[in-house]
Protein backbone atom coordinates (compact mmCIF):
# COMPACT_ATOMS: atom_id res chain seq x y z
CA UNK A 1 0.00 0.00 0.00
CA UNK A 2 1.64 3.37 -0.74
CA UNK A 3 1.91 5.92 1.86
CA UNK A 4 -0.50 8.76 1.85
CA UNK A 5 1.03 10.56 4.80
CA UNK A 6 2.51 14.47 4.30
CA UNK A 7 5.95 15.60 4.67
CA UNK A 8 6.97 19.32 5.41
CA UNK A 9 9.50 20.22 2.92
CA UNK A 10 11.87 22.65 5.02
CA UNK A 11 13.89 24.50 2.56
CA UNK A 12 17.26 23.29 2.21
CA UNK A 13 18.72 26.83 2.41
CA UNK A 14 17.19 27.29 5.75
CA UNK A 15 19.20 24.48 7.46
CA UNK A 16 22.24 25.62 4.99
CA UNK A 17 21.70 29.18 6.68
CA UNK A 18 21.82 28.31 10.19
CA UNK A 19 25.04 26.64 9.97
CA UNK A 20 27.14 28.38 6.91
CA UNK A 21 26.96 31.87 8.84
CA UNK A 22 28.93 34.91 8.32
CA UNK A 23 31.06 34.51 11.09
CA UNK A 24 31.78 31.05 9.89
CA UNK A 25 32.70 32.00 6.35
CA UNK A 26 34.78 34.77 7.83
CA UNK A 27 36.47 32.37 10.15
CA UNK A 28 37.54 29.99 7.38
CA UNK A 29 38.31 33.32 4.79
CA UNK A 30 41.12 34.86 7.44
CA UNK A 31 42.76 31.84 8.17
CA UNK A 32 43.17 30.20 4.64
CA UNK A 33 44.19 33.77 2.81
CA UNK A 34 47.55 34.59 1.52
CA UNK A 35 47.23 37.83 -0.29
CA UNK A 36 43.45 37.66 -1.07
CA UNK A 37 41.26 40.42 0.34
CA UNK A 38 37.68 40.68 1.16
CA UNK A 39 35.83 41.70 -2.03
CA UNK A 40 31.90 42.69 -2.88
CA UNK A 41 32.18 39.04 -3.80
CA UNK A 42 33.13 37.88 -0.10
CA UNK A 43 33.13 34.71 0.62
CA UNK A 44 30.43 33.75 2.04
CA UNK A 45 28.24 35.79 -1.01
CA UNK A 46 29.89 33.29 -3.24
CA UNK A 47 29.00 30.24 -1.32
CA UNK A 48 25.61 31.39 -0.92
CA UNK A 49 25.44 31.75 -5.04
CA UNK A 50 26.94 28.73 -5.56
CA UNK A 51 24.22 26.90 -3.71
CA UNK A 52 21.37 29.10 -5.54
CA UNK A 53 22.87 27.83 -8.89
CA UNK A 54 22.76 24.41 -7.70
CA UNK A 55 18.79 24.68 -6.44
CA UNK A 56 18.15 26.53 -9.46
CA UNK A 57 20.14 25.06 -12.13
CA UNK A 58 20.19 27.80 -14.37
CA UNK A 59 21.59 27.33 -18.34
CA UNK A 60 24.13 29.67 -17.60
CA UNK A 61 25.65 31.55 -14.89
CA UNK A 62 25.21 34.87 -16.65
CA UNK A 63 21.18 34.03 -16.47
CA UNK A 64 22.24 33.05 -12.50
CA UNK A 65 24.03 36.84 -12.23
CA UNK A 66 20.51 38.50 -14.07
CA UNK A 67 18.19 36.92 -11.42
CA UNK A 68 20.71 37.71 -8.75
CA UNK A 69 20.93 41.40 -10.00
CA UNK A 70 17.14 41.67 -10.79
CA UNK A 71 15.75 41.25 -7.20
CA UNK A 72 15.02 37.35 -7.67
CA UNK A 73 16.97 36.12 -4.30
CA UNK A 74 16.03 37.42 -1.57
CA UNK A 75 19.07 36.18 0.51
CA UNK A 76 22.24 37.62 -1.57
CA UNK A 77 22.23 41.28 -2.74
CA UNK A 78 25.40 42.07 -4.10
CA UNK A 79 25.88 45.15 -6.22
CA UNK A 80 28.52 44.28 -8.20
CA UNK A 81 29.43 43.52 -11.73
CA UNK A 82 28.91 39.97 -13.38
CA UNK A 83 32.81 40.33 -14.83
CA UNK A 84 33.76 40.91 -10.90
CA UNK A 85 32.23 37.60 -10.30
CA UNK A 86 34.23 35.46 -12.95
CA UNK A 87 37.00 37.61 -11.99
CA UNK A 88 36.79 36.54 -8.38
CA UNK A 89 35.85 32.90 -9.11
CA UNK A 90 38.72 32.18 -11.36
CA UNK A 91 41.23 33.85 -9.11
CA UNK A 92 39.92 32.58 -5.77
CA UNK A 93 41.39 29.18 -4.58
CA UNK A 94 38.99 26.31 -4.18
CA UNK A 95 40.81 25.83 -0.45
CA UNK A 96 38.25 28.35 0.55
CA UNK A 97 35.13 26.38 -0.18
CA UNK A 98 37.34 22.83 0.83
CA UNK A 99 37.53 24.00 4.37
CA UNK A 100 33.96 25.70 4.65
CA UNK A 101 32.23 22.65 3.36
CA UNK A 102 34.58 20.68 6.17
CA UNK A 103 33.41 23.07 9.00
CA UNK A 104 29.73 23.15 7.76
CA UNK A 105 30.00 19.30 7.67
CA UNK A 106 30.86 19.60 11.32
CA UNK A 107 28.14 21.43 12.61
CA UNK A 108 26.00 19.82 10.28
CA UNK A 109 26.16 16.11 12.06
CA UNK A 110 24.52 17.06 15.42
CA UNK A 111 21.22 17.23 12.89
CA UNK A 112 21.98 14.05 10.88
CA UNK A 113 20.21 10.95 12.43
CA UNK A 114 21.78 7.87 11.90
CA UNK A 115 19.37 6.33 9.99
CA UNK A 116 21.25 5.19 7.03
CA UNK A 117 22.57 1.48 6.30
CA UNK A 118 20.43 0.33 8.64
CA UNK A 119 20.76 -3.21 8.09
CA UNK A 120 24.70 -3.01 9.44
CA UNK A 121 24.01 -0.48 12.18
CA UNK A 122 25.29 -3.38 14.78
CA UNK A 123 28.36 -2.32 13.61
CA UNK A 124 27.98 0.97 15.61
CA UNK A 125 29.18 -0.77 19.08
CA UNK A 126 32.14 -1.75 17.26
CA UNK A 127 33.28 1.00 15.45
CA UNK A 128 33.32 4.94 15.90
CA UNK A 129 32.16 5.42 12.45
CA UNK A 130 32.41 3.28 9.55
CA UNK A 131 33.12 5.31 6.22
CA UNK A 132 33.28 4.56 2.32
CA UNK A 133 36.20 5.59 0.47
CA UNK A 134 36.59 6.27 -3.77
CA UNK A 135 37.21 8.53 -6.15
CA UNK A 136 35.53 9.84 -9.57
CA UNK A 137 36.66 12.12 -12.56
CA UNK A 138 34.34 15.26 -13.38
CA UNK A 139 32.77 15.37 -16.37
CA UNK A 140 34.12 16.88 -20.12
CA UNK A 141 34.85 20.95 -19.84
CA UNK A 142 32.37 22.22 -22.70
CA UNK A 143 34.95 23.62 -25.60
CA UNK A 144 34.01 27.52 -25.58
CA UNK A 145 37.67 28.05 -24.55
CA UNK A 146 40.31 29.38 -27.18
CA UNK A 147 42.89 27.10 -25.88
CA UNK A 148 40.72 24.45 -26.31
CA UNK A 149 39.54 24.60 -29.72
CA UNK A 150 41.99 22.85 -31.48
CA UNK A 151 42.63 19.66 -28.55
CA UNK A 152 40.73 16.98 -30.06
CA UNK A 153 40.99 14.65 -27.07
CA UNK A 154 38.16 15.00 -23.92
CA UNK A 155 39.06 17.63 -21.73
CA UNK A 156 38.51 16.53 -18.06
CA UNK A 157 38.87 19.87 -15.35
CA UNK A 158 39.92 17.71 -11.91
CA UNK A 159 38.87 14.68 -10.15
CA UNK A 160 37.13 13.86 -6.62
CA UNK A 161 38.41 11.58 -3.63
CA UNK A 162 35.48 11.40 -1.10
CA UNK A 163 34.87 9.71 2.47
CA UNK A 164 31.58 8.67 2.81
CA UNK A 165 29.64 8.60 6.18
CA UNK A 166 27.61 5.33 5.62
CA UNK A 167 25.69 5.68 8.80
CA UNK A 168 24.75 9.61 7.96
CA UNK A 169 24.38 9.41 4.21
CA UNK A 170 26.24 12.36 3.40
CA UNK A 171 30.10 12.97 2.25
CA UNK A 172 32.42 13.96 5.47
CA UNK A 173 35.91 14.52 3.73
CA UNK A 174 35.73 15.68 -0.06
CA UNK A 175 38.95 16.57 -1.89
CA UNK A 176 39.47 17.98 -5.05
CA UNK A 177 42.48 17.76 -7.68
CA UNK A 178 42.82 20.33 -10.14
CA UNK A 179 44.46 17.86 -12.08
CA UNK A 180 42.44 15.29 -13.24
CA UNK A 181 45.47 13.03 -14.41
CA UNK A 182 46.54 11.98 -10.87
CA UNK A 183 45.84 8.62 -10.43
CA UNK A 184 43.52 7.30 -7.54
CA UNK A 185 45.98 5.32 -5.90
CA UNK A 186 48.32 8.35 -5.83
CA UNK A 187 45.46 10.53 -4.37
CA UNK A 188 44.94 7.59 -1.69
CA UNK A 189 47.64 7.72 0.64
CA UNK A 190 47.59 11.32 1.10
CA UNK A 191 44.31 11.34 1.71
CA UNK A 192 44.30 8.85 4.12
CA UNK A 193 46.11 11.69 6.48
CA UNK A 194 42.69 12.99 6.55
CA UNK A 195 40.80 10.40 7.91
CA UNK A 196 40.28 10.66 12.16
CA UNK A 197 41.49 7.45 13.72
CA UNK A 198 38.85 4.79 15.27
CA UNK A 199 36.96 4.42 11.47
CA UNK A 200 36.43 1.33 9.50
CA UNK A 201 36.94 1.97 5.58
CA UNK A 202 35.29 -0.18 3.08
CA UNK A 203 36.87 0.40 -0.57
CA UNK A 204 37.09 -1.56 -3.42
CA UNK A 205 40.03 -3.63 -4.52
CA UNK A 206 42.09 -0.25 -5.07
CA UNK A 207 42.40 -0.08 -1.75
CA UNK A 208 43.10 -4.01 -1.34
CA UNK A 209 46.88 -3.82 -1.46
CA UNK A 210 49.30 -4.10 1.26
CA UNK A 211 50.69 -0.73 1.28
CA UNK A 212 47.61 1.38 1.53
CA UNK A 213 46.60 -1.32 4.24
CA UNK A 214 49.88 -0.76 6.21
CA UNK A 215 49.32 3.22 6.40
CA UNK A 216 45.87 2.50 7.67
CA UNK A 217 46.83 0.40 10.29
CA UNK A 218 49.91 3.16 11.26
CA UNK A 219 46.82 5.67 11.93
CA UNK A 220 44.97 2.72 13.37
CA UNK A 221 42.51 2.66 10.91
CA UNK A 222 40.89 -0.51 10.10
CA UNK A 223 40.18 -1.35 6.25
CA UNK A 224 37.81 -3.37 4.34
CA UNK A 225 38.20 -4.33 0.94
CA UNK A 226 37.36 -5.92 -2.13
CA UNK A 227 40.57 -8.90 -2.65
CA UNK A 228 42.86 -7.66 -5.43
CA UNK A 229 44.20 -10.41 -8.10
CA UNK A 230 47.51 -8.26 -8.04
CA UNK A 231 47.96 -9.11 -4.52
CA UNK A 232 49.70 -12.35 -3.75
CA UNK A 233 48.29 -13.85 -0.03
CA UNK A 234 50.53 -16.19 1.92
CA UNK A 235 48.23 -18.91 4.17
CA UNK A 236 49.00 -18.88 7.89
CA UNK A 237 46.17 -20.66 9.11
CA UNK A 238 42.65 -21.54 8.02
CA UNK A 239 40.54 -20.09 10.85
CA UNK A 240 37.14 -21.75 9.77
CA UNK A 241 34.72 -23.22 7.07
CA UNK A 242 30.99 -22.53 7.15
CA UNK A 243 28.02 -22.78 5.47
CA UNK A 244 25.95 -19.00 4.95
CA UNK A 245 23.62 -18.02 3.14
CA UNK A 246 23.21 -20.99 0.56
CA UNK A 247 27.48 -20.88 0.44
CA UNK A 248 30.64 -21.92 0.80
CA UNK A 249 32.47 -19.48 3.69
CA UNK A 250 36.08 -19.74 3.93
CA UNK A 251 37.98 -17.69 6.62
CA UNK A 252 41.11 -17.62 6.60
CA UNK A 253 44.91 -15.61 7.76
CA UNK A 254 46.83 -14.65 5.69
CA UNK A 255 50.20 -12.38 4.77
CA UNK A 256 49.95 -10.01 1.87
CA UNK A 257 53.77 -7.90 0.76
CA UNK A 258 56.64 -8.00 2.62
CA UNK A 259 58.88 -6.24 0.29
CA UNK A 260 61.29 -3.55 0.35
CA UNK A 261 58.73 -1.19 -0.57
CA UNK A 262 55.98 -2.70 0.88
CA UNK A 263 55.82 -4.03 4.64
CA UNK A 264 54.54 -6.99 5.42
CA UNK A 265 50.62 -7.11 6.44
CA UNK A 266 48.31 -9.52 8.61
CA UNK A 267 45.25 -9.93 6.87
CA UNK A 268 42.02 -11.85 7.22
CA UNK A 269 41.08 -13.33 3.83
CA UNK A 270 37.22 -13.95 3.50
CA UNK A 271 36.42 -15.86 0.44
CA UNK A 272 31.90 -16.88 -0.26
CA UNK A 273 31.09 -19.12 -3.12
CA UNK A 274 27.95 -19.67 -4.11
CA UNK A 275 27.41 -22.03 -7.77
CA UNK A 276 29.26 -19.27 -10.11
CA UNK A 277 29.17 -16.45 -7.49
CA UNK A 278 32.22 -15.87 -5.92
CA UNK A 279 32.88 -13.22 -3.19
CA UNK A 280 36.58 -12.30 -1.55
CA UNK A 281 37.48 -9.57 0.68
CA UNK A 282 40.27 -8.29 2.79
CA UNK A 283 40.42 -6.98 6.03
CA UNK A 284 42.93 -5.13 8.43
CA UNK A 285 40.23 -6.53 11.51
CA UNK A 286 41.76 -9.90 12.65
CA UNK A 287 38.63 -9.30 15.43
CA UNK A 288 36.22 -11.66 14.74
CA UNK A 289 33.63 -9.81 17.37
CA UNK A 290 34.22 -6.65 15.80
CA UNK A 291 34.22 -7.22 12.58
CA UNK A 292 32.45 -11.27 11.24
CA UNK A 293 32.75 -13.07 8.02
CA UNK A 294 29.13 -12.66 7.98
CA UNK A 295 29.15 -8.96 8.27
CA UNK A 296 31.49 -8.15 6.38
CA UNK A 297 29.48 -9.79 3.22
CA UNK A 298 26.89 -7.60 4.09
CA UNK A 299 28.99 -4.41 4.40
CA UNK A 300 30.93 -4.56 1.26
CA UNK A 301 27.51 -4.60 -0.71
CA UNK A 302 27.03 -0.82 1.19
CA UNK A 303 30.19 0.39 -1.15
CA UNK A 304 27.92 1.25 -3.77
CA UNK A 305 26.00 4.00 -1.57
CA UNK A 306 29.13 6.36 -3.00
CA UNK A 307 28.74 5.48 -6.18
CA UNK A 308 24.81 6.41 -5.71
CA UNK A 309 26.33 9.50 -4.08
CA UNK A 310 28.74 10.44 -7.48
CA UNK A 311 25.40 10.04 -9.14
CA UNK A 312 22.96 11.74 -7.83
CA UNK A 313 26.20 14.98 -7.44
CA UNK A 314 26.49 14.63 -11.45
CA UNK A 315 23.20 13.93 -12.70
CA UNK A 316 20.46 15.24 -9.98
CA UNK A 317 22.43 18.19 -8.31
CA UNK A 318 24.02 19.09 -12.03
CA UNK A 319 27.39 18.55 -11.31
CA UNK A 320 27.73 17.09 -15.06
CA UNK A 321 26.83 20.78 -16.32
CA UNK A 322 30.38 22.30 -15.48
CA UNK A 323 29.56 26.08 -15.68
CA UNK A 324 33.10 27.47 -15.59
CA UNK A 325 36.33 26.16 -17.63
CA UNK A 326 38.56 27.18 -15.28
CA UNK A 327 39.85 24.88 -12.76
CA UNK A 328 38.95 27.22 -9.79
CA UNK A 329 35.62 27.71 -10.38
CA UNK A 330 35.23 23.99 -10.80
CA UNK A 331 36.58 23.43 -6.92
CA UNK A 332 33.88 25.91 -6.20
CA UNK A 333 30.79 24.14 -8.03
CA UNK A 334 32.12 21.01 -6.69
CA UNK A 335 31.92 21.98 -2.97
CA UNK A 336 28.50 23.64 -3.24
CA UNK A 337 27.31 20.92 -4.30
CA UNK A 338 28.53 18.90 -2.16
CA UNK A 339 27.19 20.91 0.42
CA UNK A 340 23.75 21.32 -0.78
CA UNK A 341 24.00 17.22 -1.00
CA UNK A 342 25.00 16.91 2.49
CA UNK A 343 21.81 18.76 3.56
CA UNK A 344 19.54 17.05 1.25
CA UNK A 345 20.50 13.84 3.17
CA UNK A 346 19.95 15.14 6.78
CA UNK A 347 16.51 16.29 5.58
CA UNK A 348 15.92 12.87 3.94
CA UNK A 349 16.97 11.34 7.01
CA UNK A 350 14.99 13.36 9.15
CA UNK A 351 11.50 12.35 7.01
CA UNK A 352 12.24 8.68 6.93
CA UNK A 353 12.44 9.41 10.69
CA UNK A 354 9.40 10.88 10.95
CA UNK A 355 7.55 8.06 9.18
CA UNK A 356 8.71 4.64 11.04
CA UNK A 357 7.75 2.29 8.21
CA UNK A 358 10.50 3.27 5.20
CA UNK A 359 14.19 3.83 5.97
CA UNK A 360 16.15 7.08 4.17
CA UNK A 361 17.20 4.20 1.03
CA UNK A 362 13.59 4.06 0.29
CA UNK A 363 13.03 7.79 -0.69
CA UNK A 364 14.22 8.68 -4.47
CA UNK A 365 16.61 11.42 -4.48
CA UNK A 366 15.43 12.50 -7.74
CA UNK A 367 12.35 12.93 -6.91
CA UNK A 368 12.79 14.25 -3.54
CA UNK A 369 15.26 16.90 -5.14
CA UNK A 370 13.18 18.19 -7.08
CA UNK A 371 10.19 19.11 -4.27
CA UNK A 372 12.44 20.60 -2.50
CA UNK A 373 13.94 23.20 -5.39
CA UNK A 374 10.32 23.51 -6.12
CA UNK A 375 9.39 24.06 -2.35
CA UNK A 376 12.40 26.55 -1.70
CA UNK A 377 11.35 28.66 -5.15
CA UNK A 378 7.90 29.06 -4.24
CA UNK A 379 9.20 30.51 -0.25
CA UNK A 380 11.63 32.47 -1.55
CA UNK A 381 9.08 34.10 -4.14
CA UNK A 382 6.81 34.42 -1.02
CA UNK A 383 9.29 36.09 1.30
CA UNK A 384 10.52 38.41 -1.42
CA UNK A 385 6.75 39.33 -1.79
CA UNK A 386 6.34 40.19 2.21
CA UNK A 387 9.57 42.07 2.20
CA UNK A 388 8.82 44.30 -0.36
CA UNK A 389 5.09 44.73 0.95
CA UNK A 390 6.65 45.35 4.28
CA UNK A 391 9.18 48.10 2.74
CA UNK A 392 6.15 49.96 1.16
CA UNK A 393 4.10 49.85 3.92
CA UNK A 394 6.58 50.86 6.94
CA UNK A 395 4.14 52.21 9.26
CA UNK A 396 2.20 49.13 9.14
CA UNK A 397 2.75 45.92 11.50
CA UNK A 398 3.11 43.05 9.01
CA UNK A 399 2.89 39.32 10.85
CA UNK A 400 5.11 36.86 8.61
CA UNK A 401 2.79 34.60 6.82
CA UNK A 402 3.52 30.46 7.74
CA UNK A 403 5.22 29.62 4.54
CA UNK A 404 4.07 25.97 5.50
CA UNK A 405 1.04 26.90 4.11
CA UNK A 406 2.50 27.42 1.16
CA UNK A 407 0.95 24.87 -2.09
CA UNK A 408 4.22 23.18 -2.35
CA UNK A 409 5.28 23.27 1.08
CA UNK A 410 4.01 19.65 2.01
CA UNK A 411 4.22 16.41 -0.43
CA UNK A 412 2.60 13.00 -0.21
CA UNK A 413 5.41 10.33 1.07
CA UNK A 414 4.08 7.88 -2.17
CA UNK A 415 5.16 11.01 -4.35
CA UNK A 416 8.56 10.89 -3.34
CA UNK A 417 9.58 7.36 -2.70
CA UNK A 418 11.52 5.00 -5.01
CA UNK A 419 10.21 3.19 -7.50
CA UNK A 420 11.21 -0.36 -7.53
CA UNK A 421 13.63 -0.73 -10.47
CA UNK A 422 12.95 -2.86 -13.75
CA UNK A 423 14.43 -6.06 -13.85
CA UNK A 424 15.10 -5.96 -17.69
CA UNK A 425 18.28 -3.68 -17.15
CA UNK A 426 19.96 -1.54 -20.07
CA UNK A 427 23.97 -1.78 -20.55
CA UNK A 428 25.78 1.52 -20.28
CA UNK A 429 27.07 3.12 -23.05
CA UNK A 430 30.41 4.59 -22.99
CA UNK A 431 31.17 7.24 -25.51
CA UNK A 432 34.62 6.43 -27.30
CA UNK A 433 36.18 9.49 -26.76
CA UNK A 434 36.17 9.48 -23.29
CA UNK A 435 38.69 7.31 -23.81
CA UNK A 436 40.97 9.35 -25.41
CA UNK A 437 41.01 12.55 -22.18
CA UNK A 438 43.59 14.90 -21.52
CA UNK A 439 43.61 16.77 -18.38
CA UNK A 440 42.70 20.95 -18.47
CA UNK A 441 46.30 21.29 -16.64
CA UNK A 442 47.77 19.88 -19.53
CA UNK A 443 46.49 22.15 -22.01
CA UNK A 444 48.98 24.35 -23.61
CA UNK A 445 48.84 27.85 -22.30
CA UNK A 446 46.77 27.22 -19.59
CA UNK A 447 48.74 28.56 -17.07
CA UNK A 448 46.50 31.87 -16.76
CA UNK A 449 43.74 29.70 -15.24
CA UNK A 450 46.17 28.35 -12.27
CA UNK A 451 46.56 31.95 -10.78
CA UNK A 452 46.62 30.01 -7.16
Amino acid sequence: MLKTKLVLLSPILSLIQKHLTTSLCHQVFQKERINERQRLWSLQALVMFWNEVILRAPQSLTQALQECFGGHWYNLQVKATPEAFFQRSRDLHPRFFEHLFHKFVKRLIPDAPLNYGRDVNTLMSSYQEVWIIDGSRLSAVWKRLKILRDVEAVVLPGCLTVAYDLFRGFPRIVEFYRDAAISEAARSCDFLQKIPEGILLVGDRLYGVPGFMAKALSRNIKVLARYNATVKLKLVRKIREVTFNGGLLVEELVKAGGSQKVPEVLLRHIYWKKGKIIRRLVTTELDQDRLSAEVALQLYPRRWSIERMFYDLKVILGLNHIYCGNPNSVGQQVYASCLVYAAMRVIQGKTAEICDDIVPEDISEKKFFVKIAVAHMEYTYGLIGFLLTREANPKVFLKEPDWSKLKNAKVSLRDILREKRNPTRKDKVFSKERKKWKSFKHIPNSEKYWKN
